[in-house]
């Protein structure tokens, strides 16, 4: 495509950003490492929270006080292998450092080993650490849940619950899905009910949990995820009473037909959007009766 910007470029002619190597990744996981555990006003979130999970936070290079970013390990088989990184301002995107393909939920190795009754996974690590402080502050020690998140946000939920699904239906006897009140938290709710369908969700009192605590309104939701879960109505079930005025309408034409007249004149065609089964009369199967 031309270059918006002057005559003759194309996109074969941009020069593509340089490809860290092995060397480069690993030193700058070793300087985040090094990286302190701080609070992050921006976010209410509590150093205590964040030392559980074991993220770094990045301070200001102009005044070395104020948080810029959050840094969250990423683990494939019980092995660090990268980090998420958050930037704190609007401006910035959000990137994973490492080989983090394939990665486990975060905080994953933690849930495994809790012996928790109840597991709550969030839809990312800064909603899994805002359950976490609810509980903290609100919850009994006896009562607390394994919480882990989705490694990617809620596009990575069937790839995750595909691996994971079974180890942690055997794990835990109850999930709870805190997925964001949006459209994508909505039908992420939807495809991990296929994978987990004895999981139940829960409906914030705002987007998600760390919006929740920046509102003021972290006991609201301790409450919810608390006592207030539920399983989600499977919305592809139809009953019966609402079916009742629709089969007295007798059925329209078929858009398509059969290729027998009788068939035609006893289904009325063919119409789309039905499923139609074709089988034998009892006893017509061939069968072969062999002494021995």
């Amino acid at each position: 495509v031309p270059d918006p910007y002057g005559d003759g470029r194309t996109a074969d002619g941009v020069e593509l950003p340089k490809r860290k190597t092995e060397a480069e990744i690993a030193e700058e996981m070793a300087e985040i490492d090094g990286y302190q555990v701080l609070s992050v006003p921006s976010r209410k979130l509590k150093e205590k929270t964040l030392e559980q999970f074991d993220a770094r936070v990045s301070v200001s290079e102009v005044d070395g006080v104020t948080p810029t970013a959050l840094y969250w390990p990423v683990v494939r088989g019980g092995s660090k292998v990268g980090y998420y990184v958050k930037p704190l301002s609007k401006k910035a995107n959000q990137y994973f450092l490492g080989n983090t393909k394939d990665s486990d939920p975060f905080n994953w190795i933690e849930c495994k080993s809790s012996g928790a009754y109840r597991l709550i996974i969030t839809e990312g690590p800064e909603d899994m650490a805002s359950v976490r402080q609810m509980y903290d502050t609100y919850g009994k020690e006896d009562f607390r849940p394994a919480i882990c998140s989705l490694p990617n946000g809620a596009g990575s939920v069937k790839k995750i619950l595909s691996r994971l699904g079974k180890e942690m239906q055997n794990l835990f006897k109850e999930i709870i899905l805190c997925f964001d009140d949006d459209e994508a938290g909505h039908k992420a709710v939807q495809e991990a009910l296929l994978l987990l369908p004895g999981a139940k969700s829960v409906t914030l009192p705002f987007k998600d949990a760390n919006e929740c605590i920046i509102q003021g309104a972290a006991k609201a939701a301790y409450n919810v995820l608390a006592y207030r879960a539920q399983a989600p109505k499977n919305t592809r079930l139809v009953y019966a009473e609402s079916l009742h005025e629709a089969a007295r309408e007798p059925a329209s034409y078929g858009e398509w037909t059969w290729p027998w007249p009788k068939m035609n004149k006893l289904l009325r065609g063919l119409r789309t959007q039905e499923t139609i089964y074709l089988g034998a009369a009892p006893k017509m199967g061939k069968g072969e009766i062999r002494n021995t």
